[in-house]
């Protein structure tokens, strides 16, 4: 959420600035990636079921940054189309693949009696985590390749840390 939020923040931005859309048409600009999304979310049970959820939370981090990555690189005087498409697409894929999932670790093995504060506070960092990770870019910057640059490192630190859980989680149980 520390990137996500931001990236749905600055975007909307950056297209209105340079490409010259309404604020209607930078919304529209978003449906590839929540139509990608929702279609995922379709197949998550399955995907989950075949290969845990840690290792999808993974693979979900790991697109998340790759779409990142595509964008940041991108040049965006080539336009949406050239540009912003593909990583929303590959985007919408990642956060398909992660939603749901990281929910799911939160609340991972907690006792009946505990869960609704698992889910509580699981849903308290989802929502505090966007914020936090706003706040951090506009502190540091309004260049929007810059903004990119720290979405990518906000990702890139939780496939870290995804690697680290899923790995470890592996050791524990073997």
């Amino acid at each position: 959420m520390m990137t996500m939020l931001p990236f749905w923040y600055f975007l909307p931005q950056m297209m209105q600035h340079q490409y010259g859309f309404s604020a209607f048409e930078s919304g529209l600009a978003f449906l590839p990636m929540t139509l990608v999304n929702f279609v995922v979310a379709l197949w998550l049970p399955r995907l989950t079921n075949r290969f845990g959820n840690g290792r999808i939370l993974l693979v979900g981090e790991i697109v998340l940054a790759a779409g990142l990555l595509i964008l940041t690189l991108s040049d965006s005087a080539n336009g949406y189309w050239q540009t912003i498409l593909l990583p929303m697409l590959i985007l919408g894929l990642g956060q398909g693949l992660t939603l749901a999932p990281v929910t799911s670790a939160g609340v991972h093995e907690a006792p009946d009696e505990m869960a609704g504060i698992a889910s509580g506070v699981t849903n308290s960092m989802h929502q505090i985590g966007g914020p936090i990770g706003l706040s951090i870019i506009v502190s540091m910057t309004s260049v929007f390749q810059t903004e990119l640059w720290l979405m990518l490192s906000f990702t890139l630190i939780a496939v870290v840390v995804v690697l680290f859980l899923v790995d470890g989680h592996k050791a524990t149980n073997q």
